[in-house]
């Protein structure tokens, strides 16, 4: 940019600023749209500079979405002469609240209390529990409302947030019900009955208060109810009425504060506000954009030329925001995007994007990302990792914490954080627990946070209970069983250290050095095992400090809290001090008793606010893009932007049609004298069907595509986009858009902004170093173990050994090393199964073998599901029939379970696609030569040698030579190299199979196949991929792997099925990562040679 250039800018800038002051000045309502970056907050600023020089700093008042908001531009802001009487910038609820509370302490003689979203979600869910109950009379629910989804977390959320946008609209609940009648909706007539109740909570003067919905329309009332005039004080306050009221952000507005903000501008208010439409985050809080569209409709309104004021981002960031925001926005007719790619502002930032295989790749990634920006000189706490719901930043946050990275702590709801959910969780226990609920509780408080107990020293605990349980049922051999089999023990003999002893062990060897540990854990529980029991009666205050007692753990806390501000139990103390808090109001306000105080509080999802030390620490933010809406980052990293999660196309508040009562709501018919008076005629209205939910699926999707927006546009250089890819999870539409949009724009300064600057490492790279301490020593054990040079990695072994890393020491190895057994897995004399999808998975790697197999696998997924359903019906109707196969797919689909109706349609046409395709083999098989045998047709080989062959063979077919021909149907989505098929080790299993000396295939009549009718040659083996279409030539769905010959038959058996029997009846089985062995290797965390975070370690 020239100096000129530069000037004209900043001269047209300063044009912007001068016309919005002079028309607030002029008491004209003004608004000024702008993107984001443009110096939007920059301008409020100095117009408040200019307003509070002319009228006093008491005359201006900055308003803003969130408190951090605040709080944020408060410091900003010029600082008066003299003390105000409030602050110069607040919250839109925070002022709203204050002006009520104010009123009500001058008129009634009492302050309001403050209903917080989880106080609300306390009162509801007494409600509802009074409603089931039977005490108390319910509504009169719709069909649908069964008992199960009434008692679901998310029936009470979307009931919470439908209640909210009726109490924020002022509407009382015999308008609802009215309202619920003449649009025939049974589901707003029963949430009528629940306001009705809610109503009268808040009236009993013990719970008298104003929640976040109902709170702007007490202060529309009361405004509009004072005699007071802007620029003088309110007749119940010394505070004085603003003569201008400035909006930060005002996208982020609720809908529902408009009246609130209208009544001000009828006392003489002025009002100005700064708005960039296309980046709203709250839309989930009822900020709908009606707020500012209101405000701005037929007023001065002022657009910032984006090209000409860009200051954050300028560049690729900018260039990729503005291609999506003209595809997202409503607004463009403010004219605050750039019609074209030549208008975007020139500069330096760089976007880039990466696709990993796993979540775990991708916190890795972004870890290296983060290490690399920190050591090229940027501070922590000026780089954010931004996800979209905050559970899945949580889950990021934990792995980036384990790989050593700072972040900062979130608060999270007290039945997510361990040291107040297993207070909670001892005193809803009960007389009559769960089975296996107690014994689950136990082993969860001995890995806690209290017993800090980790996964080895479980197992070693665990085996040192094993030697002296005395039960005589001993089925049950889990931690908990033990823990709780060693209490009643020591409950039966003297308190003592002997009866301590005998109840845990401590017969010497590698075990005693647990010992301690496991004292120390089994007198606790006994401790807060009996507290909760005596407790659960007791009102809530008392019974969660009877509990928080017998956990003595105060003083340790407190002490390591002081000691390392880091440390994890400052966040712990913090959630206990919320609890009780939290529990001393609910004692205050009702007779509840702790064991349902207990449960309520664990089936919330809303956290408890607190004030404990946060925002300000050298940490990476980990959050989502509403938690950093009013900040900016020099790097920031946008995670988890694949399908079903960003975006989220789940249509919410479906169960109370939020949409459709929002508009109700907004259009305020219900108002209007002659409406109410009107008979209750049922009017019908769009149940959320055909166009009207596609239509909501396309807000919904747009909704998401602004907090998209919004968390792009928080970068100042760079932002880079993850995925995960791992063939059956994809990058969505979000992810795609932005690298196609960086490849079309190309290089921004020196970088190209289609390409990532910094991959980081791969998962597979050996390379790469520990990133965080306890890694550093658990690398350098195993190579003091297995390297030809140990001294240096016991001299650095030693060095952390006396720096305090206790684990570093080797006095603390001999329990871990403790093997449960040498012994081979199976007998000599026991002959060793072999499956084909055994052998391909040994031969990738044995521990993932031995894991799958014995400690289970994940859960299969809907299109792991629908590639099974396809598998059915190729057995089914093995000469194909589209009609038939399709109505037969109809009928499975019809079983499987989708988070969204868009998410269900895009599967359903992938589905019919794998039929259709599947149909095309099946036909055709007969004209290609091959004559179907069999489906499903079982295998079974033994080899003389002591290991066998068992499978099960998709479909079997003789060929024109009358050979028998292996098909393998295969529902992934990228089928495997023609040179990787012919060595596939599962046809290989099949044919190998086929001709050892006792072989029988037996078909689904349970009769064998006579075998010497087909020859002694194999006739070669195929790969079939219904998920692609054939192709031209019919073949690019198909995989082919040639004959075997007797030669090629005894290099198969000696090269991988001779070894793998060897294998898995050895008592090791080794670790051999590799990146097709772990792209999908559904037990990497616990797999010893992965080190991707202290849970894979």
């Amino acid at each position: 940019m020239t100096n000129s250039g530069a000037k004209s800018r900043d001269a047209e800038r300063a044009g912007v600023d001068d016309a919005a002051v002079e028309s607030l000045l002029a008491g004209q309502r003004t608004a000024v749209f702008g993107g984001p970056g443009t110096g939007k907050t920059e301008q409020l600023i100095n117009t408040y500079s200019v307003l509070a020089g002319r009228g006093g700093h008491e005359s201006v008042l900055a308003l803003t979405p969130s408190r951090e908001h605040a709080d944020t531009l408060r410091d900003r802001l010029p600082s008066a002469d003299t003390i105000r009487s409030a602050p110069a910038a607040r919250s839109v609820h925070s002022y709203a609240f204050s002006l009520v509370s104010a009123h009500s302490t001058a008129v009634d003689g009492r302050p309001l209390d403050f209903i917080s979203g989880a106080d609300q979600e306390y009162l509801l869910a007494s409600i509802l529990e009074g409603f089931e109950s039977g005490r108390v009379s319910g509504p009169e629910w719709p069909p649908g409302f069964s008992r199960e989804l009434r008692d679901t977390s998310g029936f009470r959320r979307q009931m919470r947030d439908a209640l909210n946008a009726v109490m924020g609209y002022g509407m009382k609940s015999d308008e609802l019900k009215r309202l619920g009648k003449r649009r025939g909706l049974q589901e707003w007539q029963a949430l009528a009955r629940v306001l009705q109740d809610y109503e009268g909570l808040l009236a009993i003067p013990v719970f008298g208060g104003v929640d976040t919905a109902a709170v702007f329309a007490h202060a529309a009332s009361v405004v509009a109810g004072d005699s007071a005039e802007a620029g003088n004080s309110w007749s119940f306050s010394s505070e004085t009425v603003p003569t201008h009221i400035l909006l930060d952000s005002a996208q982020d507005f609720p809908d529902t504060a408009l009246d609130f903000l209208l009544a001000l501008e009828a006392k003489g208010t002025t009002i100005g506000l700064w708005t960039s439409p296309d980046t709203t985050v709250q839309g989930f809080r009822g900020a709908g954009g009606r707020l500012f569209r209101h405000l701005a409709a037929g007023t001065q309104t002022f657009t910032i030329d984006g090209a000409a004021h860009m200051h954050r981002g300028a560049g690729g960031i900018r260039r990729v925001y503005d291609s999506l925001a003209r595809i997202i926005s409503r607004d463009l007719h403010r004219r605050h995007v750039p019609a074209s790619p030549e208008d975007f502002a020139a500069g330096t930032s760089t976007v880039s994007t990466a696709a990993v295989g796993t979540h775990s790749e991708q916190a890795r990634l972004a870890a290296s990302l983060i290490r690399t920006w920190h050591d090229e000189g940027t501070q922590w706490d000026d780089i954010a990792v931004l996800s979209r719901s905050s559970g899945t930043a949580s889950a990021l946050a934990a792995e980036l914490a384990a790989h050593g990275i700072p972040v900062q702590k979130q608060v999270q709801p007290l039945s997510s954080q361990p040291a107040t959910a297993h207070i909670l969780r001892l005193l809803a226990l009960g007389e009559n627990p769960e089975p296996g609920e107690r014994e689950r509780l136990c082993e969860d408080i001995a890995a806690g946070p209290y017993g800090e107990l980790d996964a080895v020293g479980a197992g070693s605990l665990r085996r040192a209970l094993l030697r002296t349980d005395s039960r005589e049922d001993t089925s049950d051999t889990s931690l908990g069983a033990l823990l709780l089999s060693a209490i009643d023990r020591r409950a039966e003999t003297a308190d003592s250290a002997d009866a301590a002893d005998g109840a845990v062990g401590a017969d010497g060897g590698p075990q005693a050095e647990n010992t301690a540990a496991g004292h120390r854990i089994v007198r606790m529980l006994q401790r807060v095992l009996t507290a909760a029991e005596g407790a659960r009666k007791l009102d809530p205050e008392s019974a969660v400090w009877e509990v928080w007692d017998a956990f003595d753990v105060a003083d340790e806390w407190q002490r390591r809290a002081e000691s390392d501000p880091e440390d994890e139990r400052n966040g712990d103390l913090d959630a206990v001090i919320r609890l009780q808090t939290l529990a001393q109001k609910f004692t205050d306000r009702a007779t509840a008793q702790a064991e349902s105080f207990a449960q309520t509080v664990l089936s919330q999802a809303v956290a408890q606010d607190s004030l404990a030390h946060s925002g300000q620490s050298r940490e990476v933010s980990v959050t989502t893009p509403a938690a950093v809406a009013h900040r900016d980052f020099e790097h920031v990293i946008i995670a988890d932007v694949q399908e079903s999660t960003w975006p989220n196309t789940r249509v919410r508040g479906s169960v109370f049609l939020q949409q459709q009562l929002d508009d109700n709501l907004a259009a305020g018919a219900w108002r209007d004298a002659e409406w109410t008076s009107a008979e209750d005629s049922a009017r019908p209205v769009d149940a959320g069907t055909g166009d009207s939910y596609r239509k909501l699926q396309r807000d919904t999707v747009r909704d998401e595509g602004r907090m998209f927006l919004a968390a792009l546009s928080r970068a100042r250089s760079n932002a880079v986009v993850l995925a995960v890819n791992d063939g059956e999870i994809l990058p969505s539409v979000f992810f795609e858009h932005v690298q196609k949009a960086a490849a079309q724009f190309g290089r921004e300064g020196t970088h190209s902004a289609a390409e990532p600057r910094i991959l980081g490492p791969k998962s597979d790279d050996a390379s790469v170093g520990p990133a965080s301490m306890r890694q550093l020593v658990g690398y350098a054990r195993g190579q003091f173990e297995n390297s030809t040079d140990p001294k240096p990695w016991a001299q650095l072994l030693a060095s952390l050994a006396n720096a305090g890393i206790e684990s570093a020491s080797p006095e603390t190895w001999s329990a871990w090393r403790e093997r449960s057994t040498a012994e081979p897995s199976a007998a000599p004399d026991v002959p060793v199964t072999i499956s084909p999808s055994t052998l391909e998975t040994f031969l990738e790697c044995p521990l993932k073998w031995l894991l799958s197999r014995h400690a289970g696998t994940m859960p299969s997924t809907n299109a792991q599901k629908i590639g099974t359903l396809v598998h059915s019906l190729a057995e089914e109707y093995p000469q194909g029939g589209y009609a038939e196969l399709k109505e037969a797919f109809e009928e499975g689909f019809a079983l499987l379970e989708f988070p969204s109706q868009w998410e269900r349609d895009r599967q359903y046409a992938e589905g019919l696609d794998m039929v259709a395709n599947l149909n095309a083999f099946l036909v055709g098989r007969r004209s290609e030569g091959y004559e179907f045998i069999g489906s499903e047709m079982t295998l079974a080989a033994d080899s003389g040698e002591g290991w066998r062959i068992r499978g099960r063979i998709d479909r079997l077919e003789r060929d024109s030579d009358g050979r028998l021909h292996i098909v393998d149907f295969k529902t992934a989505k990228t089928p495997k190299s023609l040179k990787d098929a012919q060595n596939d080790p599962q046809l290989g299993a099949y044919q190998a199979a086929m001709g050892l000396p006792k072989v029988r295939i037996v078909g689904e009549d349970g009769q064998p196949m006579p075998l010497s009718e087909y020859g002694a040659e194999s006739g070669g083996g195929m790969l079939m991929y219904p998920r692609k279409a054939a192709g031209t030539g019919g073949t690019s769905n198909r995989r082919m792997q040639d004959p075997m010959t007797g030669e090629t038959r005894e290099e198969f058996l000696a090269q991988k099925v001779r070894p793998t029997a060897a294998g898995i009846r050895s008592a090791e089985f080794p670790a051999t990562p590799s990146a097709e062995a772990c792209r999908f290797c559904p037990v990497k965390r616990s797999c010893p040679a992965v080190q991707t975070g202290e849970d894979e370690s």
